[in-house]
Parts: C-alpha cells; structure tokens; sequence
C-alpha cells in the first residue's frame, strides 16, 4: 500500500494517510517525490494515480486513478512521475493513446486539456517547464518522443523522435527509459547522440 508521511521539523510525526494499492510487479515501492505548493501536496504512485491532498491533515482533495479516467497505460516498471504545477494547472503523463498528457486544475482535479501525443506509455519522467516571453512550453518524454506542449492550449508544438531502436524493436524495456528531467539553458535543450 502506498503510505504519505508527514514529520515537523523536530522529526515528529503529523499524521499518515494510505492512497491505497502500489507498485508490486518489480522493484516495488514508491516511485516519485510529492510536489508541495502552499496548502496542498501533490502525489502520484506506481499505478499512476494522482492524490491531492491538504497539508495541513493529510485529507484526500481529490484523486485520479490512471487507468479508470484516462484509459492511461503503465511502463514497465511502473508510473514515475513527479507532479509539475504552473498556475492553476496539475500536469500528468497517463500514456494513454487518446489522453496522453494531461492538465487539471490542481484546485479540483477537473481536465483543462488533453493531448494525445504520440500515444505511447510514460518515460518515468518528471516534466520541465520552460518559460519565453511569449509562451510557456511543458515539455516530457513518452517512450519514444521528447514533446513540448503550450501550457495555455495543450497543443503539442514539436517534438523529437528517440531514434535508439527501430520501431520494429520497440518493446517495453527497450529504448524507453527516459528518466532524467531535461535541461533547458541558454535558449536551448542540451543533447548528445
């Protein structure tokens, strides 16, 4: 079962709260860190699920389960992902074909947009948020794409391919783990082949 923790500075616990069921299939155990912004946490599991929950006591604000509202599809090691929040947006990479990366209002977990990318499973990712003067860009990995979303419109305005295997060799575990959050600096996203 997946258990959230709350300690005060002195080490002290606050108060726990169980989120229910988690990653079991292989290397078991929690697979993101909690994204705090001012009275509410955001959590996401193995299984991909989505908890807000208040700070303060550890109540549930709202929940989304990958699976039953997305139709989102797990990796093969389970959903890794830490929350990104910007504004009154949550967003969240479910893998699904048609809701493959979406934002919520993080107030009250209700869709914004929708997008469905490249239709291709998560990349244990956590997303990067780049800020110009005329836009702000999410930008995330699937299995086998690096993709940059308008924040405001979820449209997807490029992305790039992970050319390191063939489509025809493209199976869970193979060529899919894309788990460091990109670097943005200096105007561009840096790179090697």
């Amino acid at each position: 079962m997946e258990t959230l923790f709350s300690f005060n500075l002195k080490g002290e616990k606050q108060w726990q709260i169980t989120l229910g069921k988690e990653w079991m299939k292989s290397f078991p155990g929690s697979r993101s860190a909690p994204t705090v912004v001012d009275d509410l946490l955001y959590v996401g599991t193995g299984l991909g699920n989505l908890f807000c929950v208040n700070r303060a006591d550890g109540k549930i604000v709202w929940s989304k389960d990958l699976i039953a509202d997305f139709n989102g599809a797990l990796p093969l090691h389970g959903h890794s992902e830490s929350a990104l929040i910007q504004g009154e947006k949550v967003f969240w990479n479910t893998g699904g074909k048609d809701n493959n990366v979406v934002a919520l209002n993080r107030f009250t977990g209700k869709l914004i947009w929708s997008n469905k990318g490249f239709g291709e499973r998560s990349a244990y990712n956590s997303p990067k948020l780049i800020e110009l003067p005329t836009r702000k860009i999410l930008v995330t990995f699937s299995a086998y794409h690096l993709m940059g979303f308008d924040v405001s419109t979820g449209n997807l305005l490029w992305a790039h391919e992970q050319d390191n295997y063939p489509p025809e060799k493209r199976l869970p575990g193979f060529g899919d783990t894309h788990s460091n959050t990109v670097l943005y600096d200096n105007g561009s996203i840096p790179g090697n082949k």
